[in-house]
């Protein structure tokens, strides 16, 4: 869960009807998957950023129909969260991932937004991995804000 802050322009919020059994909270990292908003992976695009704190019912895409409000993330939009670990000043700039906790995976860093990924030594095609958070500022030794890339 992140906190929202913005450097410039307000965006409108919007709706979306959510998967069965999600929980969400505000400020949840979201994406879409088979036409139905998820909490965001640990790779992959994030999209959007949640407005609502809600468990939704086991049938909610076929029944219920409930929806997560979020707003869409922009250049302005800037997400104040804590890391698995320490984040020295001098990575500022750097690239992370996400963990399925909502924290910032501190061993993913990257100097490139994008990265090959060779750990299968050559038996498969190399999967490029693009990161899904930039270091923006270190706030303390335990906070830091991000951008979402």
């Amino acid at each position: 869960m992140a906190n929202i802050k913005f450097e410039g322009r307000w965006v409108p919020a919007e709706a979306r009807i959510a998967t069965n059994s999600l929980v969400i909270n505000l400020g949840d990292l979201v994406s879409e998957a088979s036409g139905f908003m998820v909490k965001a992976g640990t790779t992959g695009e994030i999209v959007w950023i949640s407005l609502s704190k809600y468990t939704f019912e086991a049938d909610n895409q076929t029944v219920g129909k409930r929806k997560v409000t979020f707003i869409p993330k922009t250049t302005d939009l800037i997400l104040e969260i804590v890391a698995d670990a320490a984040i020295e000043q001098a990575n500022v700039g750097s690239y992370f991932n996400m963990n399925t906790d909502g924290t910032v995976d501190v061993a993913t860093i990257s100097t490139s937004k994008s990265v090959v990924d060779t750990s299968d030594t050559g038996v498969a095609t190399d999967v490029v991995i693009n990161k899904q958070m930039q270091l923006v500022k270190v706030i303390t030794s335990t906070l830091w804000d991000f951008k979402i890339v």
